[in-house]
């Protein structure tokens, strides 16, 4: 009678390989990290306050993204008990202030600041920039795709240029025209300046 093959046991199995359960595992704790970051969004170089005290501090944070929101992106029913947390990130450091974190009461405000945050360009806050609060995943892929973006703008010579865009569940490369070569300005005669004839 001949024997049948036996299955490689847990112990025998290429160390590269992940069971299936480790996969689900890993799959459920992105996906409850990306939950608990949903209503979250982090503003980069925006002026830190000049107090020492917490709460000071984090009561001029609050009242700042309010004054930003009305007058910049337009979103004037924004309360700040709908913001429950507003939270510098990292040691203070010197060379600039450290990045806020948000966190609002619905996911809802978060993507409606986000929608908005277009309008920033055009105004004295030029300089900030506005992001989901991303996993460490999300992040990792983000930092794939730019560099992808990077790739295939550089082969293309410049004639267009490849952003990442998308909130970080539905990140991709966008093909946007680059710019155009500036065409020679050829001079006119003026002629409206005739001399006077009689």
């Amino acid at each position: 009678m001949k024997s049948l093959p036996r299955s490689p046991s847990a112990s025998s199995a290429p160390k590269s390989q992940v069971s299936p359960g480790t996969l689900l595992r890993s799959a459920v704790a992105e996906m409850k990290e990306r939950e608990k970051r949903e209503n979250r969004l982090v503003i980069y170089k925006l002026e830190e306050p000049a107090t020492n005290l917490k709460n000071e501090k984090v009561d001029k944070d609050k009242e700042k993204l309010m004054e930003i929101a009305s007058d910049i992106l337009a979103i004037k029913n924004l309360k700040k008990n709908e913001i429950i947390r507003a939270d510098r990130l990292g040691e203070k450091r010197e060379n600039g202030p450290r990045p806020l974190l948000l966190e609002f009461s619905t996911a809802d405000r978060a993507h409606l600041i986000i929608n908005k945050a277009n309008r920033l360009r055009n105004s004295d806050y030029n300089h900030i920039s506005l992001t989901y609060d991303m996993t460490p995943k999300e992040r990792e892929q983000q930092k794939k795709l730019v560099a992808e973006a990077k790739n295939r703008q550089e082969s293309e010579g410049g004639r267009w240029l490849y952003k990442v865009r998308g909130p970080p569940w539905a990140m991709k490369i966008i093909k946007k025209e680059g710019k155009k070569p500036a065409e020679k300005e050829t001079e006119t005669p003026d002629t409206s300046k005739g001399e006077d004839r009689e």
